[in-house]
């Protein structure tokens, strides 16, 4: 509550200060002054213990040893399993989109109806528990699948 009362007067003293610039000289009427509680003293956070020392992947990739401007079997290894490594992230960042809306038609198909003459339109805004990828509660979502297969 301390807190709302303080926002209220830092509002109402910059109403102040802007309605008080004019080119004459003006007296501001005096504002009340909040009286807030001083903070409470939090305890010490425990202290954590020490860190292992931190191994940096890509230097320890870097650092691979090369043979003649080669890399070597070791070397050829872990750049091998660090490749398909990154091309498998590759391939799940970009199929995530197409995988949530094949999920979507599949979970509207169930509470509106299958096909591609559906259109799944919620009634009202969205809530908080409202399962669709990165939702904005301000609209009003309509949702349709279109066969490209067949009308191109």
């Amino acid at each position: 509550m301390n807190t709302i009362r303080s926002l209220m007067v830092a509002v109402l003293s910059l109403n102040c200060a802007l309605a008080c610039e004019t080119p004459e000289p003006k007296t501001c009427p005096q504002l009340p002054v909040a009286s807030v509680a001083p903070p409470p003293v939090l305890p010490a956070a425990p202290a954590l213990p020490p860190a292992a020392p931190a191994v940096d992947h890509y230097a320890a990739l870097a650092d691979e040893p090369f043979e003649g401007g080669y890399p070597s079997k070791d070397a050829s290894a872990a750049l091998s399993k660090e490749l398909y490594f990154q091309r498998a992230v590759q391939a799940y960042l970009w199929a995530l989109p197409a995988v949530n809306m094949f999920a979507m038609k599949e979970g509207l198909g169930k509470v509106s109806g299958t096909g591609y003459q559906v259109m799944s339109v919620f009634e009202k805004r969205l809530k908080p528990m409202t399962i669709i990828t990165t939702p904005n509660s301000d609209v009003i979502y309509g949702l349709g699948f279109a066969d490209l297969s067949k009308s191109g």
